[in-house]
């Protein structure tokens, strides 16, 4: 499990889109700590940011 800005630093997008695509409820983090709002997300799947991006 990682925090929001390892997962994006690992997956090459932004903190601010992967924030954004969980309003969008397109990728919800597997937990968000209830005290500090740290959302933390799983890297099960390899992702390819150029591809995903084609998807938006």
């Amino acid at each position: 499990m990682f925090k929001i800005g390892a997962f994006a630093k690992l997956s090459g997008v932004t903190v601010k889109t992967l924030r954004h695509y969980d309003e969008l409820g397109l990728l919800k983090p597997a937990r968000v700590d209830e005290e500090s709002g740290y959302r933390c997300l799983i890297k099960a799947l390899s992702l390819e940011p150029s591809r995903d991006r084609s998807l938006f």
